[in-house]
């Protein structure tokens, strides 16, 4: 079959216009890249990766001034390690990184310990993990410890965990209470009794006066 000459012209004006189509969005494409170019003096670049960091809080030091050290005090390897990353990566500036020498079993997610001089700081470290406690162990230094615990799970989010109000006083030394014995009210002392008549002749030898118990004469108060 022979194809006519008007049917070969109109498959001809069909190739072309699809031709001129393609060569228009490739054009429009091309100015849309070149004018953007332009716009950013020949830097073309994706949106930037933000790294959350913790905010610095009036009154208080930023993290670029705090040291802090990261101890282990689980049975999880690599744990101090993998925080402290993440901890350096909030602007902290990270010291010593190691399993907690104290042997001590932490059973919150974390201890936060520090001293007079270091109060600021460990206000701002505790809001890196939540439950995490405050200790006054009375160092002389102002460096801070985040000790991890068996309830660690990971770093909170800037701005989830809120401050903490520390105390300024150091713990009593030796951190035992007063002893309760050495507080409490004493009883008052029985009026003196008038003396009874005196014990018949033939009474027990030693035997005390009337009215008075043989256990008053030993001074002890029942704890």
């Amino acid at each position: 079959m022979v194809e006519s000459g008007s049917s070969l012209r109109a498959r001809k004006r069909r190739r072309t216009a699809i031709t001129l189509l393609i060569v228009v969005a490739l054009l429009a494409g091309a100015f849309y890249y070149a004018s953007r170019y332009f716009r950013t003096g020949g830097k073309v670049s994706a949106a930037p990766c933000v790294t959350p960091t913790t905010t610095a809080v009036p009154g208080l030091p930023t993290p670029s001034q705090i040291t802090v050290n990261i101890y282990n005090a689980t049975r999880r390897t690599g744990l101090a390690t993998a925080t402290a990353k993440v901890v350096k990566d909030r602007g902290f500036i990270v010291g010593t990184v190691a399993n907690d020498t104290s042997k001590k079993t932490v059973p919150q997610p974390a201890e936060v310990r520090y001293g007079v001089s270091g109060q600021a700081a460990a206000q701002v470290v505790m809001t890196l993990v939540a439950g995490a406690v405050p200790i006054n162990d009375s160092r002389a230094d102002g460096s801070v410890d985040l000790v991890l615990g068996d309830g660690f799970k990971q770093i909170a989010a800037p701005g989830t965990v809120p401050l903490t109000t520390l105390t300024t006083s150091a713990p009593p030394s030796g951190g035992k209470p007063p002893s309760p014995s050495s507080s409490a009210p004493r009883p008052p002392a029985a009026a003196p009794s008038s003396p009874g008549p005196a014990p018949p002749s033939g009474g027990p030898a030693g035997a005390p006066p009337s009215g008075v118990s043989g256990s008053a004469t030993s001074g002890a108060v029942p704890c």
